[in-house]
């Protein structure tokens, strides 16, 4: 048997004892990007995987990028917007590839982000050693649109200087402390697709259109631990995200959603009551000037009332729950 033959053999039996991971790749008008977040992906170390890039956008460019490589690889599928007139929406697009994706394990990609080459192998083996875990990040490297590395933002900084086994529920309680995304967007995190019971963007029977990744990850972590690997495994371009909200909806949404997440770590036992009134009181004297400012600004297009209301539901049950 020739070489070549026998290392194609030994994959292909390795990877009848390895779990398949579905990388999903959202891409937006972004070619140039998109390669390289691709390119990251074949050249993981981890050989059983299915790579699914969901193209939301206005132009051909994704496409015409992403034919040769259809051509090349078997294991890559491309979907592209079918709806008329209006592009696919960030969440609406990360929704339809995480419908699609056959894997058991999931690891979203978005084209301005890309991966170091050890991250799905590292991963996984987290989870094939440690049977409690839930989900696992890492620290994640931010860069500019070169490539650069930059320093890191709070959101960012190292939790830890060592890969560490974190309990679900404190690792919860410090973002719902802090009103952080802690964990790290959707690129960074390694999960199981059956441990979504409720899907995707959804904690306690809400869905969240904003905080999707921050809702997701307390969903899991309310089931067990996460694992936290201390050196960079992905690389993160900030504020690139496509999403159709303007500046002021994006963040009333983003304040009514912790407050939503608030009350369902409540009501599915992560958190006691009178960590729920701290957390809420946190939470009034942070942001209650601020709603009023956003709820004053007119022309929200994408606000709904239901938003709004609860807002302002919120506002005036605090000094009730908080007994203040």
């Amino acid at each position: 048997m020739s070489q070549g033959l026998k290392r194609m053999f030994m994959s292909q039996e390795k990877n009848l004892y390895l779990p398949k991971v579905s990388v999903l790749i959202s891409a937006f008008n972004r070619p140039h990007m998109l390669k390289k977040a691709l390119e990251s992906v074949l050249d993981q170390t981890y050989p059983n995987m299915e790579i699914i890039i969901g193209d939301g956008s206005t132009d051909d460019g994704v496409e015409a990028l992403i034919r040769p490589y259809l051509e090349a690889y078997d294991h890559i599928k491309y979907v592209r917007s079918v709806e008329t007139g209006r592009n696919l929406s960030s969440l609406a697009n990360t929704l339809t590839l995480f419908s699609m994706a056959t894997g058991e394990f999931i690891n979203f990609l978005h084209d301005y982000n890309f991966f170091h080459r050890e991250k799905i192998e590292k991963m996984v083996h987290s989870f094939l050693r440690l049977p409690n875990v839930k989900l696992v990040t890492s620290y994640r490297q931010l860069v500019d649109d070169a490539g650069s590395e930059l320093p890191p933002v709070v959101s960012t900084a190292k939790l830890f200087h060592q890969n560490s086994l974190i309990n679900g529920k404190n690792l919860g309680k410090l973002m719902l402390s802090q009103f952080t995304n802690f964990i790290g967007e959707s690129t960074t995190v390694l999960f199981r697709k059956n441990d979504l019971m409720e899907g995707w963007a959804r904690y306690g029977g809400a869905h969240h259109a904003v905080l999707s990744d921050v809702a997701t990850w307390m969903s899991l972590l309310a089931q067990g631990d996460a694992v936290y690997i201390a050196e960079p495994l992905s690389y993160s371009r900030i504020h690139l995200d496509y999403n159709q909200m303007n500046s002021a909806d994006l963040e009333l949404g983003r304040i009514a959603e912790w407050a939503s997440i608030l009350r369902s770590s409540l009501e599915g036992q992560l958190i006691e009551m009178d960590e729920y009134q701290g957390y809420l009181k946190q939470w009034n004297e942070r942001w209650d000037s601020r709603i009023h400012e956003l709820m004053a600004i007119e022309n929200q297009a994408f606000i709904m009332q239901g938003v709004r209301a609860k807002c302002l539901r919120l506002l005036e049950d605090i000094p009730q729950v908080c007994n203040l």
